[in-house]
């Protein structure tokens, strides 16, 4: 399963809730970034994330969009 985050917050219980789902389900998780990087960077709860350009985000099989923000 990957999972998109597309919420600002970098702390608080939407970082946790993603957190324990990537941890209990084994998810690879996502960032929108306007370029694609190589690296991961630490999430928290030792969970990482990969800042994605969204035209090869599309393209993953089953996309969940975890936590989205008003703005």
């Amino acid at each position: 399963m990957n999972l998109i985050y597309m919420a600002k917050p970098i702390y608080g219980g939407w970082v946790t809730f993603t957190a324990h789902l990537c941890l209990k389900h084994n998810c690879n998780l996502f960032k929108i970034g306007k370029k694609t990087e190589k690296n991961k960077r630490k999430f928290g709860y030792n969970i990482e994330y990969q800042n994605t350009k969204i035209e090869e985000l599309i393209q993953k099989p089953e996309l969940i969009i975890n936590e989205l923000d008003n703005h």
